[in-house]
């Protein structure tokens, strides 16, 4: 399993593709895109102490 502790801010980092999750342990929101890079305009906000499964391209963390 991947682990991704403490997302730099306003960074894209690379996602783990699909039939992934991504559970935000933060106290701020973290953005998923289905995209390699953050650039698509479709993305899914996950707030502080949710979960998402799915197609995990990207994401990017707000705070």
């Amino acid at each position: 399993m991947a682990t991704v502790v403490d997302p730099e801010p306003f960074v894209c980092h690379q996602g783990f593709g699909d039939d992934t999750a991504v559970v935000n342990r933060t106290r701020g929101t973290i953005l998923i895109f289905p995209d390699f890079d953050c650039r698509t305009r479709i993305f899914d906000p996950v707030e502080p102490g949710e979960d998402r499964y799915g197609n995990i391209g990207s994401f990017q963390a707000l705070s």
